[in-house]
């Protein structure tokens, strides 16, 4: 009945990170070239937006609901919690994400389809080398309405660490323009979307 408490400041951090996180994913994949000529800013705008109002009030929501669930942090509930929250990611955290996501790129809902069957298995595979302790460091020692903010800060990371190990040894994917196009290191089908998988 009521909005919980913490929504607002999930929101402009989750948003402000995932921004953020984009605007450095660009940056490690163009190289010293990066500026503002070579900066897609709709695509940043676009992760500030579903950050903001979506995955941001969403993932904080889910925290609150997940706690109150399963209240503690002695190892057992913080054991089932990580794992609902990998759960959780598979069948409704990245779906939602993905498909936000592409609409906010102008393309159909069946795009947003063909986006989640071809990208969220190898997305949730890679996650579950980070994020489960993540969420075990996070479960521990965050109180329960900065946990969606200490989530975004761990999302910068990990965007950050996939887009440098895209790079590393493969080079440069193409830079595409255009409401159909993605900017996409080589090697991640987008390093954004990989952004919330807690």
């Amino acid at each position: 009945k009521h909005v919980p408490r913490g929504t607002g400041r999930a929101m402009a951090f989750v948003g402000a990170s995932m921004g953020c996180g984009d605007i450095v994913c660009q940056g490690l994949a163009v190289g010293r070239d990066f500026g503002p000529d070579a900066w897609d800013a709709r695509r940043s705008r676009n992760m500030w937006v579903a950050g903001t109002f979506v995955t941001g009030p969403i993932g904080h929501c889910w925290q609150v609901a997940l706690e109150r669930m399963m209240p503690g942090n002695a190892g057992r509930q913080i054991l089932a919690k990580t794992t609902c929250n990998a759960i959780w990611a598979w069948f409704l955290g990245l779906p939602i994400f993905f498909m936000t996501i592409t609409l906010l790129n102008g393309r159909s809902v069946e795009s947003g389809l063909t986006k989640i069957r071809s990208d969220l298995a190898s997305t949730f595979t890679a996650g579950m080398f980070y994020w489960p302790f993540v969420n075990l460091l996070v479960f521990r020692f965050v109180v329960l309405d900065s946990r969606a903010i200490a989530n975004s800060f761990a999302g910068v990371l990990w965007n950050i660490f996939l887009s440098y190990q895209a790079n590393r040894d493969t080079g440069l994917a193409v830079v595409a323009q255009g409401a159909d196009a993605d900017v996409v290191p080589a090697g991640v089908a987008a390093p954004a979307d990989c952004a919330q998988f807690a």
